[in-house]
């Protein structure tokens, strides 16, 4: 076998194209005909990636976890492509112009690969006469990416129903980061056993710890230099010298965003880790080197409302249902304030022991708790303040469009 791997080696070298995949030839017995997809894609030029099929690749592979940065800009050259050569057809729609960008940004792709693909939809959004120019304005110049607003909602619609696509990215993970991904509990929710107080290039900083943070979107945000900025309490704690760490319970939610930090060079500031909220608080207290600054709570599921009470205040054990037996409430959301629901007062009494005054300055860490329920934000604060922290009537900001 040697001597005819030998053989098929001498043969092709003889190809022109040989330099493309000649590292790819690995030493037998592994399967000398494997070649990777990134070479795929190059020698193929995407013909096999007709229409929005490149965006789709780009999202999937992002859900799945993958980190290689040359992939995704292979992807983003295919669909400016496609877009050069179909996208001012009368046959595509600017929803399906916008539909192939928002896959991309969502999939967090930079870069100039990138922005040539949304100056190509702009100019296909132009040309079909779309009507809203900040969409094609922020596209032209550059502004269009990851944490707009049409990706941002991509990423929640997504969320919602994200279990009903377990099949899928366990065949994408499967197929393309064979030996990296642990298949079988892709959907476990244990902790997983990682030191990631030790993965940050300095563990001396202050730490910026978010609960529950899904895809890990808010802590991207604040731990990418190019676009940290916004809320008061964040502005405070002065993000741009602090690490970051979430937690949720989704592996598809953290290998997701662990994707996006190792692409766009943030991972030396930013570990996302599949725990519970009260594990990663107790690691943080125990191991974590420097002083935390700020615990995040963003949008907890809420608990169930009873469809017939008007007041904030009803009792925690009102679950009852109407003669007819229909439930008054989402019966997939937590029961009530005390049973189900993220937020305890063990939880809380954590956060205020992570969050201890720094000794050497003496300023004390923030919670910070953002929902869209007013009863849900006027319960936590209730809480908050029962468990010992100090109400900063400042912070709190009471709109009423249905934000709190």
């Amino acid at each position: 076998f040697p001597s005819a791997y030998n053989w098929l080696k001498h043969v092709c070298s003889k190809c022109p194209l040989y330099e493309l995949f000649e590292d790819t030839i690995p030493h037998p017995p592994l399967n000398i005909f494997r070649i990777p997809y990134q070479h795929r894609l190059r020698l193929t030029k995407g013909v096999d990636l007709r229409g929005r099929k490149a965006a789709d690749a780009a999202f999937w592979f992002a859900m799945s976890g993958v980190t290689n940065p040359a992939l995704f800009d292979e992807l983003c050259t295919i669909t400016a492509n496609e877009l050069e050569r179909f996208g001012t057809r009368s046959s595509c729609k600017p929803k399906h112009v916008l539909q192939m960008v928002e896959k991309l940004a969502a999939a967090g792709v930079r870069g100039m690969a990138a922005n040539r693909v949304f100056r190509v939809a702009a100019h296909c959004l132009s040309f079909k006469g779309y009507k809203d120019e900040n969409v094609i304005q922020s596209m032209e110049k550059g502004w269009f990416g990851f944490h707009t607003e049409r990706s941002l909602l991509l990423l929640w619609r997504f969320s919602t129903r994200q279990r009903k696509q377990r099949s899928f990215l366990q065949t994408a993970a499967e197929h393309w980061e064979a030996g990296s991904t642990n298949i079988a509990s892709l959907h476990d929710v244990s902790h997983e056993k990682s030191s990631w107080w030790n993965a940050f290039d300095d563990p001396t900083k202050p730490l910026v710890i978010d609960i529950g943070c899904g895809f890990g979107a808010s802590l991207l945000g604040l731990a990418d230099p190019t676009s940290a900025d916004g809320d008061k309490t964040v502005e405070r704690v002065g993000v741009s010298h602090c690490n970051f760490v979430g937690a949720d319970l989704s592996r598809i939610g953290i290998g997701f965003g662990k994707s996006v930090a190792s692409r766009w060079g943030i991972d030396g500031r930013l570990q996302l880790v599949v725990a519970s909220a009260e594990t990663i608080l107790e690691e943080a207290i125990e191991r974590y080197p420097g002083v935390v600054k700020l615990v995040m709570i963003q949008f907890p599921t809420p608990y169930r409302l009873v469809a017939n009470s008007t007041s904030v205040e009803r009792s925690d054990d009102d679950t009852s249902v109407p003669s007819d037996g229909s439930p008054r409430y989402n019966s997939q959301l937590p029961a009530n304030k005390i049973s189900g629901f993220m937020v305890t007062n063990d939880l809380l009494k954590l956060s205020h022991e992570a969050l201890k005054s720094d000794k050497t300055t003496n300023t004390p860490g923030c919670l910070l708790v953002q929902s869209n329920c007013e009863d849900v934000a006027v319960t936590i604060r209730k809480m908050a303040v029962n468990t010992g922290f100090e109400w900063d009537a400042n912070q709190f900001v009471a709109k009423y469009d249905g934000s709190i």
